[in-house]
């Protein structure tokens, strides 16, 4: 049939092997046999969690310390300004 897709893996169910299937789009998407444990799904919360607090913290972190960058880079361009004005002055 034209516009269909052929399952690639169709996985052994007794054994817990994961099943392929392919969705409208034709991308293959996986589909376990059996779901996910509540350890499991709580590990993989937790997880989740702490990479999305240290990423939120990271950007806080960034933008805490902007203010001192900022200030540096302007002392830095007054100074060269300052350099190049006494130079080409004389």
């Amino acid at each position: 049939m034209a516009g269909t897709r052929e399952l690639r893996n169709t996985g052994n169910r007794e054994r817990g092997e994961p099943v392929w299937s392919s969705d409208e789009l034709g991308q293959m998407i996986m589909i376990w046999s059996y779901p996910p444990t509540r350890r499991q799904l709580a590990v993989t919360i937790g997880l989740f969690l702490t990479g999305a607090s240290l990423s939120v913290y990271g950007a806080y972190m960034s933008l805490a310390n902007i203010a001192p960058q900022q200030a540096r880079a302007k002392a830095r361009s007054d100074y060269v300004k300052d350099r190049l004005r006494k130079m080409l002055d004389d």
